[in-house]
């Protein structure tokens, strides 16, 4: 349904919730600003350094807008497969760019050398370097303030990480890898 389009990275605090606008509203917005700087956009394969990877380049907006294309038809009811595609091929021709072997690979700690041609937008994690130390850092970072500023009786962490619902879970056989290999199951304790 509609969602609050903000433009700006802090809204003051004590300003009524933003109203929601129409999702064709939102898309079109989305779609125009990246559109209008994707040409200006570094091309190609970030660096091995961890602070070049921390740069958005052309092919990680490509990759964005496939994805709203990819869902046009919910937002905008239009189909765009085709603008999803052309997105994609885009990417492809670069020659930087190609599937990791195996999937569960691009989630292992030390991933870089495993998976780095399938990772278009990269953010190193190194604990105890790293600011917050951890994955979660960008979610709750991006969170935190606005959820805590405007609601400080807010009685959950944002730190629960994601998670399914069990009909969901149980849709995948006993035996196939994205149940096996890709779902934490129980209680996780560090």
């Amino acid at each position: 349904g509609a969602m609050p389009l903000v433009t700006t990275s802090s809204p003051p605090i004590g300003e009524p919730l933003p109203s929601r606008n129409p999702t064709e509203e939102v898309f079109a917005f989305l779609e125009s600003e990246l559109l209008e700087v994707i040409d200006v956009l570094p091309s190609g394969r970030p660096g091995a350094n961890a602070t070049d990877a921390v740069v958005i380049n052309r092919e990680t907006a490509r990759a964005i807008l496939a994805t709203l294309y990819l869902n046009a038809e919910v937002y905008t009811g239009q189909a765009r497969w085709q603008d999803c595609i052309d997105q994609c091929d885009e990417i492809l021709a670069v020659g930087d760019y190609a599937l990791a072997p195996n999937y569960f690979d691009l989630f292992k700690v030390d991933n870089i050398e495993i998976a780095s041609e399938e990772m278009l937008f990269v953010i190193d994690f190194i604990s105890g370097v790293s600011p917050g130390g951890g994955v979660g850092w960008p979610r709750v970072s991006l969170t935190n303030e606005w959820v805590f500023d405007r609601f400080p009786n807010f009685p959950y962490s944002l730190f629960n990480g994601p998670a399914v619902q069990p009909t969901f879970y149980r849709r995948y056989d006993d035996d196939d890898l994205r149940k096996t290999e890709g779902f934490l199951e129980g209680v996780q304790t560090s």
